[in-house]
């Protein structure tokens, strides 16, 4: 009698078994390979880290393609940042004068009346030949300069430009193209350069 119940609970043990295993067997299957119920796979998909969904996949690519010449960075007479790279796809006047440059003191009100008559071009004026950002900074109060002007200590803007001497403009266009006026030996109409060069 004994011989009997041994393998029907034996019998009932395996049934057990095998119905866990194949329960574990199927719950892992649609978990881990994505099965669908018709037994084909479908493809996965990875989700993001947490913390990343706002990040572009990308940088945005600039609007304008910037010309070597104005691929530089430099510093305000007021001392904050100045990226030259933001000129790019404009017409722009860059005026290189020296704080104790009389020449420059005297052109100072006319290069000011061409930036206020002539919006659609951009002026820079780049002080340098000097390490003194007081005397700058004095130069562009008293003259009244309201456009962006560079502190040139170190001479690395005039170096880019290949200017020697104050009292020079630099006209580049829009598409990058570059022409360097010397006014420092006769007096320039400044409004003129700039109709010349972009009109």
């Amino acid at each position: 009698m004994s011989t009997h119940r041994r393998p029907a609970a034996l019998l009932t043990s395996v049934a057990i078994t095998a119905a866990l295993l194949a329960g574990c067997g199927s719950g892992e299957a649609s978990t881990d390979t994505g099965a669908a119920a018709d037994g084909t796979s479908e493809p996965t998909t990875t989700q993001p880290p947490p913390g990343n969904e706002d990040k572009p996949d990308k940088v945005a690519e600039p609007t304008a393609d910037v010309p070597e010449i104005l691929d530089f960075e430099a510093t305000l007479v007021s001392g904050a940042d100045f990226d030259a790279r933001g000129l790019a796809g404009n017409d722009t006047v860059f005026w290189f004068w020296a704080p104790w440059c009389t020449e420059c003191a005297a052109a100072a009100s006319e290069v000011q009346a061409a930036a206020d008559a002539i919006p659609d071009v951009r002026f820079v004026g780049v002080a340098g030949l000097s390490s003194d950002v007081g005397a700058m900074q004095t130069f562009v109060d008293q003259h009244g300069l309201t456009f962006p002007q560079l502190s040139d200590a170190d001479g690395s803007v005039y170096t880019r430009f290949g200017i020697t001497q104050q009292d020079t403009y630099v006209l580049v266009s829009a598409e990058g193209d570059s022409e360097t006026v010397g006014s420092y030996s006769s007096d320039a109409d400044v409004q003129q350069l700039v109709n010349d060069a972009f009109g």
